[in-house]
């Protein structure tokens, strides 16, 4: 389908439905949310979307991942706490 069929589409049908005309682009960055919260990493969602560098995925969407910082502090906390364990059994 083409940018101006899609975009035709959207228009049509978010005013037949008394919706908020939303762009093109904004499909792609909600396409980018569902996957970024369906678990993707940024190089999945960079060759989706299309990026030649993931630099771009990730200027754009960062955002998308503020769980996995949660997560590096997890496992971080885990490292630490496994070594911990390690040292006071030896």
């Amino acid at each position: 389908m083409s940018y101006n069929s899609l975009y035709r589409a959207i228009h049509s049908e978010a005013k037949l439905l008394g919706l908020k005309e939303i762009r093109v682009h904004d499909l792609r960055h909600s396409c980018a949310s569902m996957l970024a919260n369906a678990g993707c990493d940024y190089e999945q969602i960079k060759a989706f979307l299309g990026h030649n560098d993931v630099r771009v995925t990730l200027n754009i969407y960062t955002h998308l991942y503020p769980h996995k910082f949660d997560d590096i502090a997890n496992k971080i906390d885990k490292l630490v706490n496994t070594s911990v364990e390690e040292n006071k059994q030896n």
